[in-house]
């Protein structure tokens, strides 16, 4: 319901858009002062004003009145006589105004010491009027005319300056949406000079056609280019319906453009020109307060704020654009539209400079600390095959051992035992094979340290629980474990495993300790390692600074964990967290 009272309330706007006629008569004081500003919306049939232009002074004055408006299809001002003194507008060629300007210009001459009156008649019948007028000395004409083109000329020298600038953004980033900068850039520059009257002026000024068609084409322009822009650059914040409407609007756009440039006998239609043109204003006038509340929610996203403040910006300046032909003036200033205009199309181009620099920036930024980013997953790749090989190498160390020497301490007691049968031999020979058992045992310690056991097809738990086992029958030191399931991937387990044996050696090397109590868990993607002894603390070490500590740190470090050791007299306490997510382990594997 609330989209139906939407629409009917715009239909009603619409409607009442269209300004009421009325004759009033102005005094040159008043012209003079602050001159007379009427917005009549779409009017119905021409305007009468009517002006009573009294020179005070004794000599023959000359004045000059300005309309500001270069879009009036027909003028006429006629004296007190009845005779039509200037017949201009747009439907008539340019040679027909009595001064060369964008705006209509008509020089009126005064007696010294008289009272001229005149009438005005504008015709722009079943289409937008508004104007302001205001009457100049030649010397204070000449003076704007000065300013005028600075001002235009200006903005057309920021243009251009900024469409190359644009333009070379675009061929040496290979960015599309800098492109499609430029064309709104070009074309919004053309619909700038068009709307005040220069550009038709100066390239098709006998063509009547042209000059009603450019309009529909420049305006129309821009608002493509600034739409395909705005979907270009925020693509990954735009769902799929919200292009589609864009699309929509777009294509609109383009229709009601080639509809009015195809139809030759557009103009001479009165009611099918009103018709198209209510429709057409109201849907652009719709459209753009939907993206323009739709710019607004976009404003949340930090990085992109100035660029929407930009487009936010303009999309406010089309709905005052619109809104003025319906006969709505939301502008404090609106008899100064033409100096507003530019000065909003140099705030937009420059904030949309600013904008790109920051941009340009943060993009930089962001490839640094890509770049970082890569450099750490390769420095870890680089670690994870160096682990690896590693094992590899301990791996086929003990296998020689086992095989070779293993073999050869074998054969070696065997043959001590048959010489000991067969010569009868003593004490000596019993000795010489006990003492190769205990060899024999070391070595194949040796091996169970280089050898890493299955965890693919046991769990960590399991796995330490069994290497405590061996500790507790070969000293007497009381390890506390509880073991539970675990369930991490075999590349982390084996890490894991290798700091659980580094701790311990280091309790049962150096620490002096008799108890030593570990616990393993896991909770919310996080592997804590909870390690205690009793011993003498690290500070009193005297290989404080050793290999043992130093293995441990560089593990953990590189499964990207954490580390907490307090120390002292009696307790040292290493807590350790590891975090088993799957994302890094993922890219790593991209390199392999």
């Amino acid at each position: 319901m609330r989209r139906q009272y939407l629409v009917l309330f715009m239909l009603i706007f619409c409607f009442f858009a269209k300004g009421q006629d009325a004759s009033v008569w102005l005094s040159a004081a008043e012209l003079e002062t602050k001159g007379y500003y009427k917005n009549h919306g779409f009017s119905k049939t021409r305007v009468v004003i009517g002006l009573s232009l009294e020179n005070k002074d004794s000599v023959f004055k000359e004045r000059i009145l300005k309309i500001h408006n270069p879009h009036i299809n027909n003028i006429f001002l006629i004296n007190s006589r009845n005779d039509t003194i200037y017949k201009t507008g747009d439907h008539l060629i340019f040679n027909s105004r009595p001064e060369y300007f964008w705006d209509f210009v008509l020089p009126i001459q005064s007696l010294g010491k008289s009272v001229d009156s005149f009438k005005l008649v504008l015709d722009n019948s079943g289409e937008p009027l508004f104007y302001n007028l205001e009457l100049f000395s030649k010397n204070e004409f000449q003076r704007i005319r000065s300013n005028e083109n600075f001002v235009f000329g200006a903005v057309l020298s920021f243009s251009v300056v900024f469409m190359i600038i644009f333009l070379l953004l675009g061929f040496f980033n290979k960015d599309k949406s800098r492109f499609i900068f430029t064309f709104f850039i070009i074309s919004s520059t053309l619909w700038l000079f068009n709307m005040n009257g220069v550009l038709f002026q100066m390239i098709w000024p006998n063509n009547i056609f042209i000059q009603h068609g450019s309009r529909v084409i420049f305006s129309s322009l821009t608002m493509i280019s600034l739409i395909w822009y705005f979907g270009e650059f925020y693509k990954k914040h735009i769902d799929r319906y919200t292009k589609y409407i864009f699309i929509a609007f777009i294509c609109f756009i383009c229709l009601r453009g080639i509809f009015i440039i195809s139809e030759p006998g557009y103009l001479d239609k009165q009611f099918f020109k009103t018709g198209s043109l209510f429709i057409s204003t109201f849907i652009l006038l719709t459209g753009s307060f939907c993206f323009t509340f739709y710019v607004c929610w976009l404003l949340k996203i930090k990085e992109l704020r100035l660029h929407t403040l930009c487009i936010f910006i303009y999309f406010l300046f089309i709905i005052k654009v619109v809104l003025k032909i319906t006969g709505v003036d939301i502008s404090p200033f609106a008899q100064h539209d033409d100096y507003l205009a530019s000065s909003v199309h140099f705030i937009i181009l420059t904030l949309f400079s600013i904008a790109n620099i920051q941009e340009y920036r943060l993009n930089k930024k962001k490839r640094i600390y890509e770049r970082i980013a890569e450099a750490d997953l390769r420095k870890k790749l680089m670690s994870e095959r160096i682990v690896e090989a590693q094992e590899n190498e301990r791996s086929a160390i003990a296998k020689n051992i086992h095989d070779q020497v293993g073999g050869m301490l074998a054969a070696m007691k065997i043959k001590l035992q048959t010489m000991k049968i067969r010569y009868q031999a003593g004490r000596d020979e019993d000795e010489l094979i006990c003492l190769l058992d205990n060899c024999n045992d070391e070595l194949y310690k040796i091996v169970d340290d280089l050898t890493t056991p299955e965890f693919s097809q046991r769990d960590l738990s399991k796995i330490i629980q069994d290497r405590i086992k061996l500790i507790s029958l070969a000293t007497d030191i009381h390890i506390s474990y509880e073991p539970e399931p675990l369930g991490i991937d075999s590349n982390t387990a084996i890490k894991v495993y290798r700091i659980i044996c580094e701790l311990l050696t280091n309790s049962i090397k150096h620490s002096g300790c008799t108890d030593i109590e570990l616990s393993i868990f896991l909770k919310e993607a996080l592997l804590f390692v909870n390690y205690a002894d009793n011993g003498i603390g690290i500070e009193e070490k005297p290989n404080a600074k050793g290999r043992g500590l130093e293995n441990i740190k560089s593990r953990i470090e590189f499964l990207q964990g954490d580390l907490n050791l307090k120390s002292q007299k009696g307790e040292t306490r290493y807590t350790i967290t590891i975090p088993t997510n799957e994302n890094d382990k993922r890219q790593i594997n991209l390199y392999l």
